[in-house]
């Protein structure tokens, strides 16, 4: 369970990374 959650929350940063990228 707080594995997934902490995949979630990678996932989660990994998108928002992704989006500041780009302009």
């Amino acid at each position: 369970m707080k594995i997934a959650l902490k995949s979630k929350l990678k996932r989660k940063t990994d998108d928002t990374e992704q989006l500041r990228s780009e302009p």
